[in-house]
């Protein structure tokens, strides 16, 4: 058993390269005999080990089903939202809606409007500025794009595990050292822990090997090779080093050992806010996709109202606060 304050060894990242290979195994056999069970092409993975995404890439590599499909909340909190919508089909007579159910939102958590967000500014002590939506996207991108992190809080909470736009902690992917930081000084945890890239579904496929839209961030995806960068030969055998002295692509803070990534693809129709930031993002840099996280700390939950954010933008190294349009500086 390691400590978390303890070094990493080779032996460790053996142990825990052995225990995902193994479940990725087991999953693969399961979705192979659910194959064998029934004709249909389509499969949904739901429980904890769902969120599993190196174990989902693999169920969408095998070929086995036309389409997989693995909800923003894949454990207990989603399997009732499930049951709930089941019952409501077999008892209630509701008519299905499959566009409804494609598009599902993950957004269902509280909102917050521009008095509630005023008064906690006011409250904290906090200067702010309030600006036009189109001058704050423009503010923002150019602030990502000169290194700084923000925090990144927008309408409803997310529902499930995953940051998604809405109560996220943003940063530029290119950034050799931004990983380490954000691990370091924002999230209090070991420096190899890795990031997701949020991407313009439209441009997706021209960075990432993709077999399918990653709309809830559950599926990890190849880089491809023209933004890798050649490893020497001396990192091969303790890949966490390799990670840490050598920039393994042209997106260091997103992309793993294995040149994989967590990819999350956004459309406007997902996330308009974010997708603007991203689409201005785009434009003034060329770069598609920025590194998004979870907005917390260490042991911590992902930020839900106004006066968490701002605690957290207080006690870490995050540079700059978003509440909705409110730009908040350190």
């Amino acid at each position: 058993m390691r400590n978390n304050d303890s070094e990493i060894s080779q032996e460790h990242c053996d142990l825990a390269l052995a225990i995902q290979v193994i479940i990725e195994e087991i999953i693969l056999k399961l979705v192979t005999y659910a194959r064998s069970l029934n004709r249909s092409e389509n499969l949904c993975l739901a429980g904890g080990v769902a969120l599993n995404c190196a174990a989902n890439g693999r169920v969408l590599e095998s070929g086995l089903f036309k389409n997989v499909h693995v909800p923003c909340s894949p454990g207990d909190s989603g399997s009732a939202i499930g049951s709930a919508l089941l019952a409501s089909y077999q008892n209630f007579t509701t008519p299905r809606n499959p566009i409804n159910e494609r598009n599902f939102s993950p957004y269902l958590g509280n909102d917050y409007g521009e008095i509630e967000i005023e008064l906690t500014l006011s409250k904290n002590q906090f200067s702010y500025e309030l600006l036009a939506e189109e001058r704050m996207t423009d503010v923002v991108a150019m602030e990502l794009s000169m290194g700084k992190i923000v925090g990144w809080f927008q309408g409803r909470t997310e529902f499930g595990p995953r940051a998604l736009g809405n109560r996220s902690i943003l940063a530029d992917v290119r950034l050799e050292h931004q990983q380490d930081k954000i691990n370091r000084y924002i999230k209090g945890r070991e420096s190899f822990r890795p990031f997701a890239p949020v991407i313009l579904e439209s441009e997706a496929d021209n960075y990432y090997s993709l077999t399918s839209p990653s709309p809830f961030m559950q599926y990890i995806f190849p880089l491809k090779n023209e933004y890798r960068n050649t490893t020497p030969p001396d990192f091969d055998e303790f890949p966490i080093k390799k990670k840490q002295e050598f920039k393994i692509s042209e997106f260091p803070a997103t992309t793993h050992v294995d040149f994989s990534s967590r990819v999350q693809t956004l459309n406007s129709n997902q996330n308009k806010k974010l997708w603007n930031l991203l689409t201005t993002f785009y434009r003034l840099t060329g770069c598609p996709m920025i590194l998004n996280t979870s907005f917390n700390v260490n042991n911590e939950p992902i930020v839900n109202s106004p006066s968490e954010a701002l605690n957290c933008f207080r006690n870490s190294q995050i540079d700059i606060l978003v509440l909705n349009n409110y730009i908040v500086y350190k």
